[in-house]
């Protein structure tokens, strides 16, 4: 099940900080993050930080 999903272009070189909100309706176990990008794109993920919001 996809709960949340942006496509995000590119920088320039440039670091940047993407959020992407998403709510689970329930408590989870084995949350998977998918990071997609074409084969031919010079794209790195530094970090990945789920924060949680009380």
């Amino acid at each position: 099940m996809v709960v949340a999903k942006k496509i995000v272009l590119g920088t320039g070189g440039k670091q940047e900080i993407v959020g992407i909100p998403f709510a689970l309706e329930s408590k989870a176990n084995g949350v998977e993050v998918r990071f997609w990008v074409n084969a031919s794109a010079p794209v790195s993920l530094h970090n990945l930080h789920i924060v949680r919001n009380n």
